[in-house]
């Protein structure tokens, strides 16, 4: 029988999700939505939202709290988001999150015969007040996923491509709302 056998098909997960909007933990609600990086590590075991934030409030367990770096000290980044200016309405922001060699390929992660990428997936803002890199995604946050799985060794974002150049989204399907009719 052909594909007897296979090993059965990977399944994996993992991308650069960030974008504009509230969720169930933002913790200091603003009208305006907020920003986060969102970095998904494997299937979701953990993600980075930005420098300190991550999978749940437990410092106990990492869950991505340190899987991005803040490069600028003259930005402050809120664990539940970056804020917008309040009132910012009906245009469209875009970033780019180019990968840049920071360091040399790793042969080990955390201990393990698993090597880490050199990507380092860097967020840049072009703001009114500020202008210039401001943190990074460690390309350990993405290969530390590949120590409990070793077959995604490799496939992961500390040593692929992606495409996060695209206009950044509006994410309130976590957000408490209601419904206003239309009149007219």
């Amino acid at each position: 029988m052909p594909g007897k056998n296979l090993p059965p098909p990977i399944k994996l997960y993992s991308d650069i999700e960030g974008g504009l909007g509230w969720w169930r933990d933002t913790e200091y609600a603003t009208e305006t939505p907020k920003f986060i990086m969102g970095g998904v590590a494997p299937n979701f075991s953990e993600w980075a939202n930005g420098p300190g934030a991550g999978k749940g409030r437990d410092w106990a367990q990492s869950k991505g709290k340190y899987g991005v770096a803040q490069l600028s000290p003259w930005l402050l980044w809120p664990p539940d988001g970056l804020n917008l200016k309040q009132g910012t309405c009906g245009r469209t922001v875009r970033l780019r999150l180019p990968a840049a060699s920071a360091h040399a390929v790793q042969d080990t992660t955390a201990g393990k015969d698993i090597p880490t990428g050199d990507q380092s997936w860097t967020l840049f803002l072009n703001t009114g007040n500020f202008k210039g890199p401001v943190a990074f995604f460690t390309p350990y946050f993405w290969s530390a996923g590949a120590v409990a799985e070793p077959r995604f060794s490799g496939r992961l974002l500390d040593s692929r491509p992606s495409d996060p150049t695209g206009p950044c989204r509006w994410r309130p399907s976590m957000s408490p709302a209601f419904r206003r009719g239309c009149q007219g």
